[in-house]
């Protein structure tokens, strides 16, 4: 059997805004109605590529139920440049098959009481309340390694008061991230050395570096990959070791911070290099162990909340008191273990744990922050690696979020 081939230059979305500059349709709905009374209105979303348009929600999408509205959320349009990153998805993704794509309208109240748009999207069969997920054609129709029920999420913005079934309850991947005027990516270059390839055992190498114009850079990481003929079609994989880690700043200039990092799903894990969708995914297991852990935190009286003691915290987290701002850096450890050097470890930023005000709706640029007395960190575990996609000369380029 020969190894799988390369396709075309991916299609390259680029996400500039909100509501109406997103293109939202159908974005009708009753500013008198309460918000608790208001069960969401489907809507269509789609997004200019720039050469076609792409449809990633479908209108009168019902799966997902028992909507809560979400309150205390910051006005994107406050800032211009609260949305500039860019996403990547196969061509004819969401065009070719949306029936597991769709979008929910819920009215969101700010301090002064206005109402103004909250989005979420997600995958029906999912059931979880994430605003942009990030699937594929060959995904959905059951062709990748994991399908879609069984895959990863993509960016998202998420209700602190439901418990949606499937998922382990709320939580909150990047979305608000997409809100800060921080650097939301780092480019690394992962290329594939085609001359490594050898069809006769199906053997070959991943260089993953920090220099996104060079194929092979000197500072490369080597990386071995792995080849399986089946499922089909036949895909290459790597294997890797995912941690939390948490650092906690210091309380006082004679203290030092803290970092713990937990390992999370299994040891190691694989990640598919599915060629034939250009997608990296993760078990499910991934996200369920992840967001068991991270939901282990409940708020307390306000202005401050107590963390749960759990595997992702220390166990003498501080409370969150006054002005002591941030508690938590939160970051993804990726490790790939079968590298031929030591150092073969991507550490993806993922988010920062601030103090709410009384009415749990602190916010600002480059924080990730909880909504309702909420701790919510935004964790991009289903991005692990990144967005792997390939060129026409066999390159590929991760977009890791910082």
């Amino acid at each position: 059997m020969a190894a799988p081939s390369f396709p075309n230059a991916p299609l390259t979305v680029k996400l500039i805004g909100w509501g109406n500059d997103l293109h939202v349709e159908d974005m009708s709905f009753n500013p008198g109605m309460a918000a608790s009374d208001d069960p969401g209105t489907p809507l269509n979303l789609l997004v200019d590529t720039g050469s076609d348009i792409t449809w990633v929600a479908k209108k009168g999408f019902t799966a997902m139920t028992g909507q809560t509205p979400l309150h205390r959320i910051p006005n994107p349009l406050e800032d211009s440049q609260c949305i500039d990153t860019t996403i990547r998805i196969p061509p004819g993704t969401a065009a070719q098959d949306t029936h597991r794509w769709g979008a929910i309208y819920t009215p969101g109240f700010g301090a002064s009481g206005t109402t103004r748009p909250i989005i979420n999207m997600g995958i029906g069969t999912y059931q979880t309340p994430l605003a942009i997920g990030i699937a594929d054609q060959a995904s959905i129709a059951g062709r990748g390694r994991y399908p879609v029920q069984n895959g990863i999420l993509g960016l998202g913005i998420t209700s602190t008061t439901t418990s949606w079934p499937g998922d382990n309850g709320p939580y909150l991947p990047l979305w608000l991230q997409l809100l800060s005027k921080s650097p939301l990516a780092k480019t690394f270059s992962i290329a594939l050395d085609r001359t490594k390839l050898r069809p006769d055992d199906y053997t070959g190498t991943l260089t993953l570096g920090r220099l996104p114009n060079t194929p092979f850079p000197s500072n490369a990481i080597t990386i071995p990959l792995h080849y399986a003929p089946s499922p089909s079609p036949p895909h290459w994989s790597v294997r890797v070791q995912l941690y939390a880690r948490v650092t906690t700043p210091p309380a006082s200039p004679t203290q030092k911070e803290t970092i713990v990092e937990t390992l999370l799903g299994n040891n190691p894990i694989e990640i598919v290099l599915d060629t034939g969708a250009d997608r990296v995914w993760l078990p499910q297991d991934i996200a369920n162990h992840y967001n068991g852990h991270l939901n282990g935190m409940s708020p307390s009286a306000a202005p401050g909340f107590t963390p749960q003691k759990g595997p992702l915290f220390p166990a003498q987290a501080p409370i969150l008191q006054g002005s002591r701002d941030p508690v938590f850096d939160v970051a993804l450890v990726v490790r790939f273990v079968d590298a031929k050097t030591k150092d073969a470890t991507v550490v993806i930023p993922a988010g920062r744990l601030v103090e709410p005000d009384q009415s749990g709706q602190a916010f600002g640029h480059g924080r990730v922050m909880g909504t309702g007395g909420m701790p919510l960190l935004g964790m991009p575990f289903f991005l692990a690696a990144g967005e792997v996609v390939f060129d026409k000369g066999g390159e590929c380029v991760v977009v890791v979020p910082s």
